[in-house]
């Protein structure tokens, strides 16, 4: 698995359950530009990454991260749901070969909640990483609220905000 190298404006594949039509077009995805995927984790087998994704992925020579996501509502799982859900995304992320250093992100896939509210699930998410010997790097997807302040407390040390939260200010 080759870890995913994507600096501010690249272009990643992120989808969900489509990797089966997906697979045998990712050397046409690179030659127009794509450098790797944001793949899923989340117990959903049909949605994750498996072995043959991966190593589609490093055949094409493209990078890949990994995204823990069940429902995207980090306020409603809280403190005990971020503490699972890290140790659960390290272990499946493990499973499949990633190195250390490689980035997992939890997802807050909303724009109606509050930093207050997603902040207990994102400081158990990182305290479980701690735990874990920091193998993974900790990464915070959703709005830019949510984004900006887990990287300002140091409870991820990447961002991901796609286009569909680019204008979603408190």
């Amino acid at each position: 698995m080759t870890l995913l190298a994507a600096p501010p404006g690249s272009m990643l594949l992120d989808y969900s359950f489509a990797k089966a039509s997906l697979i045998p077009q990712l050397s046409q995805a690179k030659a127009q530009g794509y450098v790797g995927a944001v793949r899923y984790l989340s117990g959903i087998a049909d949605k994750d990454i498996d072995a043959a994704e991966r190593d589609a992925f490093a055949a094409n020579g493209m990078g890949l991260a990994g995204v823990w996501q069940t429902s995207g509502r980090p306020d409603v799982s809280g403190a005990a749901g971020g503490r699972a859900h890290c140790y659960a995304a390290f272990t499946q992320w493990a499973g499949l070969g990633a190195p250390a250093g490689s980035v997992i992100f939890w997802a807050c896939d909303t724009n109606a909640v509050s930093w207050g509210q997603v902040r207990p699930y994102a400081a158990a998410w990182a305290a479980a990483a701690a735990e874990q010997g920091g193998t993974y790097k900790v990464g915070a997807y959703g709005p830019s609220r949510v984004v900006e302040a887990a990287m300002d407390e140091g409870l991820a040390e990447f961002a991901w905000q796609p286009e569909t939260w680019w204008d979603s200010q408190p």
